[in-house]
C-alpha cells in the first residue's frame, strides 16, 4: 500500500544513530563500539566517535546479521567481518544498496558454508537453486532481515513518538 511504500522510504532514507543501532539491532553499546571499530558494521559517516558516527538502513541490516551470525551460530568477528565484506561487495557489485525495494522486497538469501578452513559466503538472488545442498549451511534472507527490522522502526515510532515531530512535518508536508 502507498502507506507502507511510504514508510519503506522513510525509514530507508534517513540516518540512525548508535542509539538506533542498540535499540534495533539488540546490540550490547559494547558491541556496538567495537563491531564499528573493526569494520563489521559500516557507518556512512566517518566522522567523530561514538553517538556522532551515523548508519544507514543497510547498516543496521548488516548489524541485524552480524548478531545473528555471532549469537546465533558463534561465529567468530573476523569470520563475520569477512562474510559482511563480501556481502557488502556482492551488493556494490550490483549497485543494489541504493533501491529500497531490493531490501523489503527481495528474494536475496545469503548463504554461510565452510569452504576448507574458512567460511565461504554465496548470495543468491531468486531463493535456492533446486539442487542447492549444502551441510551446515546458514541462511539468511535479507528480505526477513530488512522487513523485521521495517517492524521495529514502524513500531518504536507508534509507541513512543520516536522520530519526534521533524518526522510528522516532513510527512505532511509531502502528502499535503
Amino acid at each position: 500500500t502507498t502507506m507502507e511504500i511510504n514508510a519503506q522510504t522513510e525509514a530507508f532514507g534517513r540516518s540512525y544513530s548508535r542509539a538506533d543501532l542498540i535499540k534495533f539491532c539488540d546490540l550490547t553499546r559494547g558491541q556496538s563500539e567495537i563491531w564499528t571499530s573493526r569494520g563489521l558494521i559500516s557507518t556512512i559517516k566517518d566522522a567523530g566517535s561514538g553517538n556522532h558516527r551515523q548508519y544507514s538502513f543497510f547498516n543496521l541490516v548488516e548489524a541485524k546479521i552480524a548478531k545473528r551470525l555471532s549469537e546465533g551460530f558463534g561465529m567468530a568477528a573476523g569470520d563475520i567481518s569477512d562474510i559482511l565484506d563480501n556481502f557488502r561487495s556482492w551488493m556494490n557489485d550490483r549497485a543494489y544498496m541504493a533501491n529500497m525495494e531490493n531490501f523489503f522486497m527481495s528474494d536475496f538469501v545469503l548463504v554461510i558454508h565452510q569452504k576448507g578452513t574458512a567460511p565461504r559466503t554465496d548470495v543468491y538472488q531468486g531463493g535456492l537453486p533446486d539442487d542447492f545442498f549444502l551441510p551446515f549451511a546458514v541462511v539468511i534472507s535479507i528480505g526477513m532481515v530488512a522487513n523485521e527490522l521495517l517492524d521495529q522502526i514502524l513500531e518504536a515510532e507508534n509507541s513512543s513518538n520516536w522520530w519526534g515531530n521533524a518526522f510528522y512535518e516532513r510527512r505532511a508536508r509531502k502528502m499535503g
